[in-house]
């Protein structure tokens, strides 16, 4: 896998993305893990909507992740996980 590439992952710029609903959420620069090969996401603490999600390069063409998102109250509101091969 080219480096700059998942640099590129690790240091993206932080922004708010809206929903469907019209709510926003923020998310945060990713976070590197050299050693696993992985790149996380975690909400701040004073969001009004948990998320984290984390990617796992696989090798050059295979990217694993999964997401849980919860409300305020602590309610699942999302969990998925997916495979992407680039072809």
């Amino acid at each position: 896998m080219k480096r700059g590439a998942l640099m590129w992952l690790a240091t993206a710029v932080a922004f708010a993305a809206p929903t469907l609903a019209g709510a926003t959420f923020y998310l945060a620069p990713g976070k590197w893990d050299e050693q696993t090969h992985s790149i996380s996401w975690e909400a701040p603490a004073a969001s009004p909507v948990s998320h984290k999600t984390r990617c796992t390069f696989v090798d050059e063409r295979t990217r694993s992740c999964e997401t849980i998102v919860k409300d305020w109250k602590g309610s699942v509101l999302l969990e998925q996980g997916y495979t992407a091969v680039r072809r």
